[in-house]
């Protein structure tokens, strides 16, 4: 079942909030490899954000 687009849009910012806490985590540790990609994952969440929730 297809979810409604402001739902679909909450569950993409939400992912990207983990995405972000995890890269915050990861750069602590000194995981920079992994910080560059978590950080172009959130971008792509944010932006998709007002292509699903419309």
């Amino acid at each position: 079942m297809r979810r409604l687009p402001l739902e679909e849009g909450r569950r993409w910012l939400e992912q990207a909030e983990i995405d972000l806490d995890w890269s915050r985590h990861l750069y602590r540790e000194g995981a920079y490899h992994l910080v560059c990609f978590l950080a172009q994952q959130v971008a792509e969440k944010a932006l998709k954000l007002p292509v699903c929730s419309w």
